[in-house]
């Protein structure tokens, strides 16, 4: 039996990592939560089998992009974990205002990251987290 897919879930919204860590692991993933971006970048370090990354954009100090620099910079290619990132804003977080994240992220961070807007029902996610499940079979 194979062991489930690790998910790290980064927000700094209580309700907003329950509800998924709860899509998570209904899905079978082992699912592993930061409240921080400092956090996630400990879990990281401590807990190499995370290969999924779910994480709110706008934290502060340590934001998303931030967490997405790390990961690039500390993991081989193939040990990248895929990543999500999220916002409420669509146009802004420091330093970035007015900036088309769809194509910002791709374009500065490869096919392993992706921007979403977050979704009051989780529809995006899911799909995130469904796609990842299908690749891995």
């Amino acid at each position: 039996m194979t062991k489930p897919p690790t998910l790290l879930v980064v927000d700094n919204d209580i309700s907003t990592r329950l509800r998924l860590k709860k899509l998570g692991e209904s899905l079978g993933f082992r699912v592993l939560t930061a409240h921080s971006g400092d956090h996630a970048l400990e879990r990281l370090r401590d807990q190499p089998t995370v290969m999924t990354v779910i994480t709110e954009v706008n934290m502060k100090p340590v934001g998303g992009l931030t967490i997405l620099r790390h990961i690039r910079s500390s993991r081989s290619e193939e040990m990248r974990p895929k990543t999500l990132i999220q916002t409420n804003c669509p146009t802004g977080f420091d330093r970035t205002e007015r900036v088309n994240f769809t194509q910002w992220v791709p374009e500065h961070f490869g096919d392993f990251a992706s921007f979403a807007l977050k979704s009051p029902s989780l529809a995006v996610e899911r799909t995130f987290l469904e796609e990842i499940l299908a690749a891995r079979q």
